[in-house]
């Protein structure tokens, strides 16, 4: 019996944009190089809509964790909040990069902590940046 495992990857942001920047480089040379007659105007659309084609794909590749979505700099942040025993600058840092109410940031934050009283710390941390796979 044939079993299909369905994975998803997320690729940094950063190696989106510049695989899309040596494809749209590429692209524009070729069309330079070759007999085909663009003008700037054409070439500066072409290089638009690739443009937006990459914003569009790095949007669908951000990690979204029970809907919330956070960029690099965001999670580090928390993360050293909680891996340095502050619970609630980690609350309101979350809440600052998501929008998120009070109460929906403390129950999103005290699910990364442990313990009856959901002491934050490293593990904390550590469990917080796996969870957004960084």
């Amino acid at each position: 019996m044939d079993y299909i495992h369905s994975t998803h990857v997320a690729v940094p942001e950063s190696a989106i944009r510049e695989i899309c920047t040596d494809l749209l480089r590429n692209t524009i040379h070729e069309c330079l190089g070759d007999d085909i007659d663009l003008s700037q105007l054409q070439l500066m659309l072409l290089g638009r809509k690739m443009n937006e084609v990459t914003d569009s794909m790095c949007r669908s590749n951000r990690v979204s964790v029970d809907g919330w979505h956070l960029d690099t700099n965001q999670i580090h942040e928390i993360a050293n909040e909680l891996h340095n025993y502050r619970k609630i600058p980690a609350i309101k840092a979350f809440r600052l990069a998501s929008g998120a109410g009070l109460r929906e940031a403390k129950d999103f934050i005290d699910s990364f902590c442990y313990g009856p009283r959901h002491d934050p710390g490293p593990v904390s941390a550590v469990a917080f940046q796996a969870t957004f796979g960084k």
